[in-house]
């Protein structure tokens, strides 16, 4: 009997511990959302940027070059974890994005070839753009580091 007992309790305890991690893998995935979405959209190679407060992720697919396209392409979009929405999305050629601050995406585009015929400064090629309030502003406006 004592053995009976304890198969029992080692099967009830085996039921226990696969249910549980069950319920945590479904929680695991109900939280990442974002990843599929961006398999979706982007296929395979997405790079995932959480910001520092965890409310927020950058998925950034970059291309390589090809002879059709010379340029290195970067599609990218902000999520809201919380939400579970996309906030802001956009592509560029040649450049980067990466978080700013908590709130905020320096999006950087690298120019082609640049005339030294004008003497005036250009202009950064690229924007910040603010979560908060859902718009861009030129990288001159900003500090940027």
């Amino acid at each position: 009997m004592r053995i009976s007992n304890y198969l029992a309790a080692i099967f009830s305890l085996a039921a226990l511990i696969s249910c549980s991690t069950g319920d945590v893998k479904k929680m695991e995935l109900q939280g990442e959302e974002y990843k599929s979405l961006a398999v979706q959209k982007y296929g395979e190679g997405v790079e995932f940027i959480q910001n520092l407060s965890g409310t927020a992720m950058l998925c950034v697919k970059s291309s390589k070059p090809t002879q059709l396209n010379p340029q290195h392409q970067i599609a990218f979009f902000v999520y809201d974890v919380k939400a579970k929405s996309v906030l802001f999305e956009d592509s560029i050629p040649n450049g980067s994005v990466n978080w700013k601050d908590d709130f905020s995406i320096v999006v950087t585009v690298v120019p082609g070839t640049i005339r030294d015929d004008d003497k005036t400064r250009a202009p950064r090629p690229g924007y910040i753009y603010d979560l908060r309030i859902r718009k861009t502003r030129d990288l001159e406006s900003v500090d940027v580091r």
